[in-house]
């Protein structure tokens, strides 16, 4: 059994790949990023999902069985700007992903998806995300297809700079530099805060899996605000101006994943926070 993993240089495809080598898997990964955080034990590719000559020969080639879709821009702020970018790869990448793994007899396809599909069409990126989804469904008539929707996914090999960092990312980076935490807005905004350790298994249990075709939350089915956050972290914070397109609350629904995939969070951020700062 052959896998498949666009994305995987990135923050989430990355600890994938490294779970999946671990366990003795073989590995095939694409990433457009050639500094991203790739994997020796992978049979690596870097190249873009439009690229569907690149797709078609990785595919048939290496006759991939289970392909992980993680590949994304996604940046809420980042779409605001460049919206045509987000949809060429999240919307039209995800089709020609799905088109050629259709045609090549890929038997599971796992597509990474986000919660921010539940604020409707407030940003490009929740727009280009939707229309990812949807094509997902269309195929799923031909190809054994599952949606999961990350909430805020925090853990190991996070970034600490750029414009996909996550807010637990950069509050203990400028922790351990002796600064300030700087909250965005009153940082009374919450988020399901959900460890990438946690989404990692949900994606293999669901590959394993012979669900048909279906779309599940894979957050903590709690939240915290951003100040309960830093709190955890250090006193010491300042607050900036609020950013375009946020939202208030992120909160998943996980009985739906527990039920059908017998799937449950394991890992609290307080913990993880508190071995972090030691």
């Amino acid at each position: 059994m052959k896998f498949l993993v666009t994305g995987g240089a990135g923050f989430i495809g990355s600890n994938l790949v490294q779970s999946l080598l671990d366990e003795n898997r073989e590995v095939i990964c694409l990433d457009k990023n050639p500094d991203g955080n790739w994997s020796k034990g992978s049979l690596n590719y870097i190249g873009s999902i439009n690229n569907v000559k690149l797709l078609e020969d990785i595919i048939s080639n290496h006759e991939i069985d289970t392909i992980f879709h993680m590949a994304a821009e996604a940046s809420v702020q980042v779409s605001l700007s460049d919206p045509i970018l987000k949809m060429r790869t999240n919307a039209l990448g995800t089709n020609k992903v799905l088109d050629v793994a259709k045609r090549f007899g890929v038997r599971k396809f796992v597509m990474s998806s986000t919660c921010a599909v539940y604020d409707g069409n407030t940003s490009p990126y929740a727009l280009s995300k939707n229309l990812a989804e949807q094509m997902c469904e269309y195929y799923s008539r031909d190809l054994s297809v599952n949606v999961l929707r990350y909430f805020n996914v925090y853990g190991k090999g996070h970034r600490v700079t750029g414009p996909y960092t996550p807010v637990i990312a950069i509050f203990i980076d400028r922790y351990k530099r002796n600064l300030p935490l700087e909250i965005v807005g009153t940082g009374e905004q919450k988020r399901d805060f959900v460890n990438v350790d946690d989404v990692v298994r949900a994606n293999k249990m669901i590959a394993d899996s012979d669900l048909g075709y279906d779309v599940y939350d894979v957050g903590s089915g709690l939240n915290h605000s951003v100040k309960q956050i830093a709190n955890m972290i250090s006193e010491d914070h300042v607050h900036i101006e609020e950013r375009q397109g946020e939202v208030f609350s992120t909160l998943s629904s996980v009985e739906k994943i527990k039920n059908d995939l017998k799937w449950s969070p394991t890992i609290s951020v307080e913990d993880w926070i508190s071995e972090q700062i030691g």
